[in-house]
């Protein structure tokens, strides 16, 4: 009776062979967009951040003629839009797509941390097409 034994790569190689290219695709994302993630997680993680900008822009009365009521935004909005920090992450610039019952937008606004509470500097409702149209809801 003879005892054969094959080493572990190569009984194993069908697993490790996808896991080192999903590990390398994973690395070079991170490479690629260098602190993205980073940035849209965390203002997706202080929600009160969008939600209070979105709620200034819905009292608005030229807003809500042209948008309706603006819906809440989900993550994929906020990867349609961009997210900018300060060098001390004390200041932040975000465009986020909302979407209104009448008309699809654009909502930009820029904050500032004071403590632990966000104070707004500018908020704004855009649409790009058919034409450009800014609403300039609050400004400091």
């Amino acid at each position: 009776m003879q005892n054969t034994t094959t080493n572990w790569l190569k009984r194993y190689w069908k697993w490790i062979v996808p896991m080192i290219f999903l590990l390398l695709c994973i690395i070079i994302f991170f490479v690629v967009s260098q602190n993205a993630p980073l940035r849209y997680g965390s203002v997706y993680l202080q929600p009160q951040l969008t939600e209070n900008a979105r709620l200034i822009a819905n009292k608005n009365k030229e807003v809500q003629t042209m948008f309706g009521t603006l819906a809440k935004p989900n993550f994929l909005n906020f990867i349609q839009g961009e997210v900018f920090y300060s060098k001390d992450y004390q200041r932040v610039a975000v465009s986020v797509k909302l979407i209104g019952k009448k008309k699809n937008g654009i909502l930009d606004y820029w904050a500032r941390n004071i403590g632990n509470k966000w104070e707004y500097d500018s908020v704004a409702v855009r649409i790009k097409k058919p034409e450009k149209v800014r609403i300039v809801v609050f400004r400091k």
